[in-house]
């Protein structure tokens, strides 16, 4: 699935950290892997699908590009940012990182030319849907491919394909930013306007690390443990499929847009009970998964970014991490309103306690796995505020930059809300393998139908909250 390239920015953690300058480590020859990191190699060791990982967009460019700029332009990003000179290694049954020095990184371009062939749109597709799924191997060389299509003499497609290891959506933006403000500085014969990055991502490592020590580390090590020391079972939705035919990564999506009245009534209810919008979004998927399963024990995980310093707004990297959500409801007590003031209370904590690495929770509650899965956690739920990229304005050159939507594979449905200041879209990530399309199409209207039922009245009871009766879906 494809859509237009935004700057996709997830919940950010509230950790109560210093805004001092993260330290600089020292020069060596290789550096452990983030938590984050951790995670995705194991899942990546243990899965036969090799390609889930990859994080692709591509610029349509058309006009007269000069190449000779658009390679130098690429080699600067390259040695601006450690995670794209990136390798990986075993060093007995531990992985590593290297990062190879930007003056003897050697990279090309991948050029491809189809001027000469008529079918260029499949062609190109073609080719596009090659680098996004190609099958990165994490000990053989870097996990980074830039390709650039000649459709004609002053239309191309530029690709970049990365892993997941070594980016993540932030990452996107970031690069298209800053590749195409490089190149419309030296096409001016100009310097490189930005600034130099003090730090990299083996920095961020070792910051984090030594956040994860002493007493605040005691104090987010008991927030969880307290939380699910119960070890809860992972919420399941019915399925269509059994689940021994389950197909991890056999994804599909469905997305709709919500309407202007229902996107202003979520803001204002989120306005009056002072939180954010991401709350009552999981308020009202919390009675969703509740009136479908009749569970009153709730758990999502949801994607949180750990950008939690200002100089890790520019940087390349995986800086993404899960937190779990728990949420008890009681059906005969519960009001919309009382759950919203629950889910408020516990999102807050989550997001103050969230540095604490989701695979150490599980290592300590004895669920670590090497499936391709989230120990007990089979929703997730992300919300995210969409910018626009804002790409320098280049006499004689149209650029318009599109992005590879990334589905989780890891679950087996997410809610995944996108929003900006003009609009929502709500969409579900599924597992087609255990759903069919038509039962995603009915949850999405259930959620839709839960939406205005609970923000015309704050005050309903859970128990009387229903979905659509199948006489009128018809």
């Amino acid at each position: 699935m494809i859509e237009p390239l935004n700057i996709c920015i997830s919940e950010k953690l509230r950790v109560g950290t210093s805004a001092a300058d993260i330290p600089e480590v020292l020069t060596a020859s290789s550096y452990e892997l983030s938590h984050a990191q951790k995670r995705v190699w194991s899942v990546y060791q243990n899965s036969e699908e090799k390609l889930k990982g990859n994080r692709s967009f591509f610029s349509l460019i058309e006009g007269a590009l000069n190449m000779s700029i658009l390679e130098k332009a690429v080699e600067t990003v390259l040695a601006r940012h450690d995670s794209l000179r990136t390798t990986f290694f075993m060093l007995g049954e531990t992985p590593y990182q290297q990062v190879c020095p930007a003056e003897s990184f050697h990279f090309r371009i991948n050029h491809i030319d189809i001027s000469n062939y008529e079918n260029k749109k499949d062609l190109s597709n073609e080719i596009i849907q090659e680098e996004h799924t190609y099958a990165f191997d994490f000990l053989d060389g870097f996990l980074l491919r830039i390709t650039l299509i000649r459709n004609t003499e002053t239309s191309f497609i530029l690709m970049f394909s990365m892993h997941h290891i070594i980016s993540d959506d932030w990452s996107k933006g970031i690069l298209v930013q800053e590749l195409f403000t490089i190149y419309n500085a030296y096409r001016q014969d100009l310097e490189n306007p930005l600034s130099p990055l003090r730090i990299q991502y083996k920095d961020f490592i070792s910051w984090q690390n030594s956040l994860l020590q002493g007493e605040y580390m005691g104090k987010l090590e008991n927030y969880w443990l307290n939380r699910f020391n119960n070890k809860p079972e992972p919420v399941k939705l019915p399925a269509d499929f059994p689940e021994d035919n389950l197909l991890f990564y056999s994804e599909s999506c469905i997305e709709l847009e919500m309407s202007s009245h229902l996107i202003k009534a979520l803001n204002n209810t989120a306005k009056s009970n002072d939180t954010s919008l991401f709350a009552v979004l999981m308020a009202i998927t919390s009675i969703l998964l509740n009136r479908y399963t009749g569970r009153q024990e709730l758990i999502m995980g949801t994607p949180v970014t750990s950008r939690i310093h200002p100089e890790l707004d520019e940087q390349v990297g995986l800086y993404i991490d899960i937190i779990p959500v728990s949420i008890h409801l009681n059906e005969e007590k519960d009001t919309f309103s009382y759950i919203l003031g629950k889910v408020k209370q516990t999102l807050h904590e989550a997001l103050e306690h969230g540095l604490y690495p989701y695979d150490m929770l599980m290592e300590k509650l004895g669920l670590v796995n090497h499936a391709p899965r989230l120990p007990f956690i089979n929703i997730l739920m992300q919300s995210q505020s969409m910018q626009q990229i804002m790409l320098p304005e280049i006499p004689d050159l149209s650029i318009k930059s599109y992005s590879h939507k990334n589905l989780t594979g890891q679950v087996d449905i997410t809610f995944n809300f996108k929003h900006s200041d003009s609009y929502l879209k709500a969409g579900v990530e599924y597992n087609a393998g255990l759903f069919k399309r038509s039962t995603i199409t009915q949850i999405i209207d259930d959620l839709i139908y839960i939406t205005e039922t609970v923000l015309a009245n704050n005050d309903m009871l859970l128990s009387d909250i229903s979905l659509i009766e199948n006489e009128e879906r018809k």
